[in-house]
């Protein structure tokens, strides 16, 4: 189960202080792309656009993505 949006996780994730290397390559391309867009502009509205677009990835693919989502959000 995913944890709610305002789980500071999600920013850690996207701020690349939880690593993880995925098992699903399409959300690791997710994630990096959010990354690397946040790198060049920091600042909270910028966050949460990105932690809304990744939570709807990771929902509408949490059935495959289950190995993933228990490491990161044990």
């Amino acid at each position: 189960m995913l944890p709610q949006k305002t789980d500071p996780r999600w920013s850690g994730l996207l701020a690349g202080s939880i690593p993880h290397q995925f098992k699903a390559t399409a959300a690791g391309l997710c994630v990096s792309r959010h990354q690397r867009a946040l790198k060049q502009n920091v600042n909270p509205a910028a966050l949460n656009s990105a932690i809304d677009d990744v939570y709807d990835f990771f929902s509408r693919y949490e059935s495959i993505m289950q190995e993933d989502i228990s490491t990161l959000f044990k």
